[in-house]
């Protein structure tokens, strides 16, 4: 975000403040006093005059309980106890070589268009459409081929179905009443992957998270029912027929692995948000009931597992292909050249990806025992 200061309104709930790249939920009281000041940067005298003034006067509309305070570097301008500063969750997600595909004011303008899909009655019927085009699509044509034009017109599709998921992030937020920001592209684990700024998220009560969680997930697999409806169709070509097979599977493997706890995604902040908590992979910041504990203790192993397993299956899968890399290059794989060239890989792949498994590893057990022990 901008070093600047930013003011969003609302109409009902808690304003946004961004400056110096963080977010804020301000009460609206002091907002109407920051507006004025919109565009200037957070140090400025003026900025900081303005504040004192406004924490001299009576704090209007509390903050919802589930939101946690956290204290930054800016906490000094922004010192009144009923602000508070947002935590991102796109900034926890491990997500590497990170690159902006869809600008943010692209996105709010689509999820403006967007949000009457993300109501109750919306999600569930795309849910039940969705399913219905599964349930009746069956295989698609027989023969399937894997040729340039299935796989690029499949790949197209899926693409398209991701950013939409994405598109259905943002405009759940932008129903809420906050701006979303841009759409973007990086690299989870070794998987390439998208990715929606829906920081406002902290500020909205669960109800409101736990709809954003899902919009996404609802739109994506929507969009793939549709492909595997429509490759059923009478008269679809062939080619065009599989193109749409390959995009619906790829679609619904997709919402899969969104909804896969362990990662930091759709289904990890849903479990968050049902369960009331702000992080899964610690202890919570309150005591936890005995059932809860259980449940953590259970989840934070079982994530240990799944990392471990993670560490030995990508290492042995990547020098795998390495070696059949070497081959079709006409380097045996005895030689020392393909040696080099599968040592060369898994350095690479340490270098991306096991020095954060081992320290998340490394986090998860001592939160573990922590929380075994009773503390």
């Amino acid at each position: 975000m901008a070093a600047v200061l930013e003011v969003v309104a609302h109409p009902s709930g808690p304003w946004l403040v961004k400056a110096g790249g963080f977010l804020y939920a301000v009460p609206p009281g002091l907002g109407r006093a920051l507006r004025p000041l919109a565009g200037r940067r957070p140090e400025d005298r003026e900025l900081r005059a303005c504040l004192s003034g406004a924490r001299s006067g009576p704090t209007e509309d509390p903050l919802a309980p589930e939101i946690e305070t956290w204290v930054g570097e800016l906490s000094r301008a922004l010192e009144s106890p009923s602000v508070v500063k947002i935590k991102g969750r796109q900034a926890d997600r491990p997500i590497r070589f990170r690159m902006p595909l869809i600008p943010a004011r692209w996105v709010r303008l689509l999820a403006g268009r967007l949000q009457f899909l993300t109501g109750n009655r919306s999600l569930v019927a795309m849910t039940l459409l969705a399913s219905a085009g599964y349930l009746v699509a069956g295989s698609g044509p027989a023969g399937f081929s894997w040729d340039l034009g299935t796989l690029g017109g499949g790949l197209g599709l899926f693409l398209m179905s991701a950013v939409w998921h994405e598109l259905g992030h943002a405009a759940a937020l932008v129903r809420s009443g906050y701006p979303a920001g841009g759409i973007g592209a990086g690299i989870l684990f070794v998987i390439p992957v998208l990715f929606a700024d829906v920081t406002s998220v902290g500020v909205l009560p669960r109800t409101g998270r736990l709809r954003v969680d899902v919009s996404g997930v609802v739109f994506q697999l929507a969009a793939g029912g549709l492909f595997m409806a429509a490759a059923g169709w009478t008269g679809v070509p062939v080619v065009a027929a599989q193109a749409l097979v390959l995009a619906g599977s790829s679609a619904l493997l997709a919402v899969a692995w969104s909804l896969f706890p362990f990662i930091r995604s759709d289904g990890y902040w849903l479990l968050c948000d049902l369960l009331g908590l702000d992080d899964l992979d610690g202890p919570p910041t309150k005591p936890p009931s005995p059932g809860l504990r259980i449940f953590l203790v259970v989840y934070q192993l079982a994530n240990t597992l799944f990392l471990l397993l993670i560490g030995i299956y990508f290492p042995c899968r990547i020098l795998g292909l390495m070696l059949v890399l070497a081959g079709r290059l006409g380097i045996s794989q005895d030689s020392p050249e393909a040696k080099w060239l599968a040592v060369a890989a898994g350095v690479a792949l340490v270098g991306m990806m096991g020095v954060g498994i081992i320290r998340k590893m490394a986090v998860l057990i001592r939160s573990a025992m922590s929380l075994a022990r009773g503390h």
